[in-house]
């Protein structure tokens, strides 16, 4: 049940499949293989102008690539249509893929607020923010799925885990979710992961949340499907077969390291200052 990379491809290719057809002949349309429909999407959601695979150069920005002299155009159609968004979301429009809206009071608010007043209590919140995020969302749901259908009696998600970024990560992150290229790197004693902490003391650290050259600070409330866990331990980076994550301890775990970037739901970007 470990991941493998074949894994995060066939989940994206439900929500988002790339195309190609040559420009005199638009009728006969194929699909990309898996890997390479992952990495053209990863490729166009962080605005990347091309991508270089087996010597081929995709032109993202004019949707086009050549292959032995022959022009190709290219297409991308998603697949979110029956996907159910959460009902505390705003409304958004039919090809909004993305909102970030201010969260000024309500119960989102003050139970965001409770937390800190309880754990941080010399922390003064600047402002929260919830992430919509269509694509990150459907893709998260449909790995939730797969979830409960093969670890049936255990709970797969945990709701209210926090993670510490620097303001650098955080387009990243709003536009792609938890990518281990920029989110694990300030932690690696329980696996070369992305890291959720239970107790926001922890990823309010300096040392994960970063302050900038103002002093503000940046934390996620995340939802993290964490299935079935095992032990971490320094240099961890592939989970054994009947694993989904590792944890700081079993028993009573307080710190999730994951290695799928579908598998954690960024629900809230709080902003906030140590005074």
């Amino acid at each position: 049940m470990g991941f493998k990379e074949t894994d995060e491809e066939t989940l994206l290719k439900t929500m988002v499949q790339w195309s190609y057809f040559d420009e005199n002949f638009p009728a006969n349309r194929k699909l990309f293989e898996d890997k390479v429909n992952a990495k053209l999407e990863k490729a166009y959601l962080q605005k990347k102008k091309t991508l270089d695979w087996e010597n081929i150069k995709f032109d993202i920005k004019k949707m086009s690539f050549q292959l032995r002299g022959r022009k190709y155009k290219m297409k991308r159609q998603q697949n979110l249509k029956d996907e159910v968004t959460p009902d505390t979301w705003s409304p958004m429009g039919d090809k909004e893929l993305i909102k970030i809206v201010p969260v000024t009071n309500g119960p989102e608010y003050d139970n965001i607020q409770a937390t800190f007043r309880r754990n941080l209590p010399s922390c003064r919140i600047i402002k929260i923010e919830r992430i919509q995020n269509k694509t990150l969302y459907h893709g998260y749901q449909a790995l939730k799925r797969k979830f409960e259908a093969e670890n049936r009696n255990i709970t797969n998600e945990v709701d209210g885990l926090w993670h510490g970024t620097a303001e650098r990560s955080v387009d990243g992150i709003n536009k792609s979710g938890f990518n281990r290229s920029y989110c694990g790197k300030n932690a690696t004693a329980y696996g070369e992961g992305v890291y959720f902490a239970g107790d926001i003391y922890y990823s309010a650290n300096d040392t994960y949340s970063t302050p900038d050259h103002n002093g503000i600070k940046r934390i996620y409330q995340c939802s993290v499907l964490v299935g079935s866990v095992m032990r971490g331990h320094h240099g961890l980076k592939v989970l054994q077969d009947s694993y989904n994550s590792a944890v700081d301890n079993i028993q009573r775990p307080n710190i999730y390291v994951t290695f799928h970037d579908s598998q954690a739901y960024p629900n809230y970007l709080i902003t906030f200052s140590n005074h």
